[in-house]
């Protein structure tokens, strides 16, 4: 897959299961960090830091959609930072995650694998978890794990589309591995091409995205609400 850029994987914690919990099994316990790797405060500042750098960028004020009824809008992420500006939504920092990032509702904690968002991909992951942060802020409780996922996906490969200078390339998008999950990506890069068009996605649009989220083993409880609770 020369040239192709790997999308992270989401796999936000919603309701009572891992939406992916065939795919990572972790205790709740802080695990021991490898030796010469620092799990303290100063890893989840950096952490932290980068989340907040990403929130202020300017590629932000592009994301505008509705979904579901479901507002998604650049405010919504001036929200989140702001919460996590005055401790509301806490960042931590977990070499164990690896690429992946994770948003728990309940405890209104984002959790990364990074102290750094050094590639748009990266940039773009912190946008898709910090979208799950604004549904729950928002208290989208209607919202289901499909829908969540779905708007994730679109304002991740928003974000991707303005920041990459590629974007004129029509084979240049954010790639995965995973077949099921390149297929979501598909869907949400073109979706993210109609608004950036000033066009407005159909319901139709969303409902295959949705429904390629539900069909992906990592969100197979897509049709159960996500549990978006308040911060």
């Amino acid at each position: 897959m020369a040239g192709r850029t790997l999308g992270p994987m989401c796999s936000t914690k919603c309701g009572p299961d891992w939406i992916d919990d065939g795919t990572t099994c972790r205790s709740k316990s802080e695990p021991w960090a490898p030796l010469g790797v620092s799990v303290g405060k100063s890893a989840s500042d950096l952490a932290k830091q980068a989340i907040l750098n990403t929130l202020s960028d300017l590629a932000i004020a592009k994301i505008k959609f509705t979904i579901d009824s479901c507002r998604v809008s650049p405010g919504m992420y001036s929200k989140v930072a702001q919460l996590i500006l005055n401790g509301r939504i806490r960042v931590e920092y977990n070499w164990s995650v690896g690429t992946a990032a994770y948003y728990y509702p309940v405890e209104n904690k984002i959790e990364l694998g990074l102290t750094s968002a050094s590639t748009v991909t990266k940039q773009a992951q912190m946008v898709h978890e910090c979208t799950h942060a604004a549904f729950d802020a928002h208290r989208y409780a209607r919202s289901t794990v499909a829908t969540s996922e779905a708007a994730g996906f679109v304002a991740e490969c928003l974000f991707a589309r303005v920041k990459s200078a590629k974007t004129d390339d029509p084979d240049y998008r954010i790639y995965s591995d995973d077949e099921k999950k390149d297929f979501i990506y598909e869907l949400a890069w073109a979706i993210a091409g109609q608004i950036l068009q000033g066009q407005t996605p159909t319901s139709s649009d969303y409902s295959e995205l949705k429904e390629a989220v539900r069909t992906h083993p990592d969100y197979r409880h897509g049709r159960s609400l996500s549990g978006w609770n308040g911060v």
